[in-house]
C-alpha cells in the first residue's frame, strides 16, 4: 500500500464525521508501515536524498492533489489561504510544500 493509500485510507476512514463548520479543520497523522518505512528508504536511496527530503519532494504534490479531488474543498481552501496571507504578510509557504503547491494551484 502507497502512501497516498494510507492518507486515503485513514481520510476517509476519519473523514465520514463531517466537519461542524466551514472552519473546522482535522489534523491527520500517519504513519507509515514497517515494509513502507522500508520501501521509503529504497526509493530515497535511489533518489539520493534522505527519506525526509525524498518525502516532501513528492508528498507536497500528491497532498495537493489528493486535496483539489474534491471540488468541495476549492472554497474552503481559497478562504484560508486568503485569511493566511492577510494575516500573515511577510510569510510565504515553503516551497515545495502541499501548502505552496496548493496556494499556486488555488489562487490563480
Amino acid at each position: 500500500m502507497s502512501i497516498i493509500e494510507d492518507i486515503q485510507k485513514k481520510a476517509l476512514t476519519e473523514g465520514k464525521i463531517k466537519a461542524e463548520t466551514q472552519d473546522s479543520f482535522k489534523i491527520v497523522s500517519v504513519r507509515p508501515t514497517p515494509q513502507l518505512s522500508a520501501l521509503i528508504e529504497v526509493l530515497s536511496f535511489l533518489d539520493g536524498k534522505s527519506p525526509s527530503d525524498f518525502i516532501h519532494s513528492n508528498f507536497g504534490e500528491a497532498l495537493s492533489d489528493f486535496t483539489l479531488e474534491s471540488k468541495e474543498h476549492i472554497e474552503p481552501l481559497k478562504r484560508s489561504l486568503a485569511s493566511y496571507k492577510k494575516k500573515y504578510k511577510d510569510r510565504d509557504f515553503k516551497e515545495g510544500s502541499a501548502f505552496a503547491i496548493l496556494d499556486r494551484k488555488c489562487m490563480k
